[in-house]
């Protein structure tokens, strides 16, 4: 894995952590400690000895380890990717698998145990002992929990070169400090942005692919945007495309390939997570550019 790609997988990591658990509800603010609540946590975390190695698992055989009542989410990420999510709400915590596969066999993911920044000072000693007891692997730990993530051979390699091949390599750029976070939302394949112009779900909030290029488009760097096409984010391409599009009505003049770019970004049959307001729906890129009012 590149540096720049290392970098990414850390972010995500982080991003897994906080954003994961934080908002597992059954654990706010607890003024001791339930019995019965951390012996869920801790049987769960027993799933552990049967799910590692996990890149020896199919999708199927995850969900029937993890058994009911869990979660789950499966993107497509087209070029032979998918990406799934799976969680399962337990005691304090929540335990969760994120996975990129590509052509079937999993090449990326995330595994952890997480729950409230209020309640992990409490249960962190009970969980760390009952991972290791378990096998579990060395682990990257924050607030909200633990987590492990691993690569496995030139995954993402393999995924960026199929990519390449369909929409040409992505450029060496010089992305400023500023700007990395939002370059890296919609560019990374570990991401799949979803696509909205306001404000989205029950908590009105502004997808991070939208405020991601409005960084971009502000800080009027055409060439990052131009790149993002060639990227391996599918929502991230949709983003640039909307993004250069409505820059050429303002009088911009597009590089000589990115029509020809968009063009093919049209004709990929990817489902893209779209948002407006309340209301989520799965649209291909075509769909989406033809019709960005409708968000």
């Amino acid at each position: 894995m590149s540096k720049h790609m290392q970098r990414i997988a850390i972010a995500s990591l982080l991003l897994f952590l906080s954003l994961a658990f934080s908002s597992v509800s059954l654990a706010q603010k607890p003024n001791k400690l339930e019995a019965d609540w951390l012996d869920k946590d801790i049987k769960s975390i027993e799933l552990i000895a049967k799910l590692m190695p996990l890149e020896n698992q199919t999708i199927e055989n995850i969900k029937a380890i993890l058994g009911a009542n869990t979660s789950g989410e499966e993107e497509n990420l087209g070029f032979g990717a998918q990406r799934f999510s799976l969680s399962k709400g337990n005691g304090y915590t929540s335990f969760r698998v994120d996975a990129f596969i590509l052509n079937g066999y999993i090449k990326y993911y995330q595994i952890g145990v997480g729950t409230s920044s209020d309640s992990w000072p409490l249960i962190r000693d009970y969980i760390v002992k009952a991972w290791r007891q378990n096998g579990g692997p060395e682990f990257e730990e924050n607030e909200y929990g633990l987590a492990y993530q691993k690569t496995l051979d030139i995954g993402f390699q393999a995924y960026q070169k199929a990519v390449a091949a369909e929409l040409g390599e992505v450029k060496a750029v010089d992305v400023p400090a500023d700007l990395k976070d939002s370059y890296d939302e919609l560019i990374s394949p570990l991401n799949n942005s979803v696509v909205g112009f306001g404000a989205c779900g029950y908590g009105g909030v502004v997808p991070q692919g939208k405020e991601a290029i409005d960084s971009l488009v502000k800080a009027k760097r055409v060439d990052l945007i131009e790149n993002l096409l060639r990227g391996y984010n599918p929502g991230g391409r949709v983003y640039a495309a909307l993004a250069l599009l409505e820059m050429k009505k303002q009088g911009l003049r597009l590089s000589n390939d990115t029509p020809y770019l968009i063009n093919k970004i049209r004709s990929l049959n990817i489902k893209i997570e779209t948002c407006s307001g309340c209301i989520i729906t799965y649209r291909t890129a075509k769909e989406i550019l033809e019709a960005p009012e409708a968000l």
